[in-house]
């Protein structure tokens, strides 16, 4: 009888393993439910590229001593930026480097992530900043992003008109 018992319940687990099949794809599972078991590796799609649905024209430029240095005007249709100049005149040198993220906020506003780097220097470019935050900004409306004694880092954007 135990025997008889034993020889059911090893029945029952095979017959209940045998339609469940190998787990390495999609399965169907009752009541009809596509369920997929198998896992992308990463790096296999792309990075999706996100439009912000408008092209944004965004000015920064660094004051020293009430002196405008490089200026940096960026036409951006994608949330993400990068850009560097640098200005030599004579043997003095001035850099600004600015990269970050965009997104866009209601009322004509956007929330501009941004790191920088400013610096200066006669043969060598030294770095005087690196900064990195964040600001809320209003199309049109010039923000100064930094302030340190004598240099100010300032920002602003508008909309590309459309032709």
């Amino acid at each position: 009888m135990k025997a008889a018992a034993g020889l059911a319940a090893v029945l029952l687990l095979i017959a209940v393993a045998l339609p469940a099949g190998s787990q390495d794809g999609a399965v169907v599972v009752r009541p009809k439910v596509l369920v997929h078991t198998d896992v992308p590796a990463r790096g296999d799609s792309p990075k999706e590229i996100h439009s912000l649905g408008t092209t944004l024209v965004l000015t920064f430029w660094v004051e020293e001593n009430e002196e405008k240095g490089p200026v940096i005007e960026i036409r951006c249709a994608t949330p993400d930026y990068l850009a560097a100049v640098t200005k030599k005149t004579g043997e003095f040198s001035r850099h600004l480097e600015v990269d970050g993220t965009i997104r866009m906020l209601r009322d004509r506003q956007i929330l501009l992530l941004y790191n920088a780097e400013v610096g200066s220097g006669n043969e060598e470019i030294y770095t005087v900043a690196q900064i990195t935050g964040s600001v809320i900004m209003r199309e049109g409306v010039e923000k100064v992003l930094v302030e340190a004694e004598e240099t100010t880092f300032h920002a602003t954007f508008t909309f590309e008109p459309e032709d």
